[in-house]
């Protein structure tokens, strides 16, 4: 389903393409991904959101064309569901924008009809609990209509990586790469713990 849209990964800091190319040799996707640095290429940090997104779709408007949809997605919700990223794609299609909230108060993905510039991302106040409904007003006030899809819990710190792999095994079958990558590293994190508890005990 996917198969015909151009994926494209913006990244920071600008040094760091080299190992992002290796990540994705690594699950096999390397040809199917461009990797584009954050304008200013310094960090992906919430001050400069606005634009480093802003400047990421007026370049995608340019490289692909004014008449092209665009969807942002997180970084930060491997669990997303490939039924809900189609839905955002149809809404957008249709003229529509389409926001799945997070429950912190931002938004894990939104989908932007073709005319959308980078406008829609003034003003907005990033990791804030008002993120999603700035962005819903702010399209508005363009005269974008947004259609609110089911919020997701994002992975922002260590503990919320645990308990999404504790609590969540139901997403293996949607996101079988990542529940395979977490695996490997709470495995090597228990066999280190372990070493360590041995040592101590010597």
């Amino acid at each position: 389903q996917l198969q015909k849209t151009n994926k494209i990964l913006v990244y920071a800091p600008s040094n760091s393409k080299p190992d992002l190319r290796k990540i994705l040799a690594a699950d096999g996707v390397d040809s199917s991904w461009q990797l584009s640095p954050a304008i200013g290429s310094v960090s992906l940090g919430s001050s400069n959101l606005s634009l480093i997104l802003g400047d990421a779709l007026e370049r995608n408007r340019k490289a692909f064309g004014e008449g092209s949809c665009q969807t942002f997605i997180g970084m930060d919700c491997p669990h997303l569901k490939l039924s809900d990223v189609v839905s955002g794609f149809e809404c957008a299609a249709s003229g529509r924008a389409m926001i799945l909230p997070a429950n912190d108060g931002g938004y894990v993905m939104l989908s932007l009809p073709a005319e959308t510039t980078a406008e829609a991302f003034d003003g907005i106040f990033w990791s804030s609990e008002k993120t999603c409904q700035m962005q819903i007003e702010r399209l508005k006030s363009l005269g974008i209509d947004t259609v609110v899809g089911d919020t997701y819990t994002d992975l922002d710190t260590p503990r919320d990586i645990e308990s999404f792999y504790e609590n969540s095994k139901h997403f293996e079958e949607d996101c079988p790469l990542t529940f395979e990558v977490l695996r490997k590293c709470f495995e090597a994190t228990e066999e280190a713990d372990g070493e360590g508890m041995a040592t101590e005990n010597l």
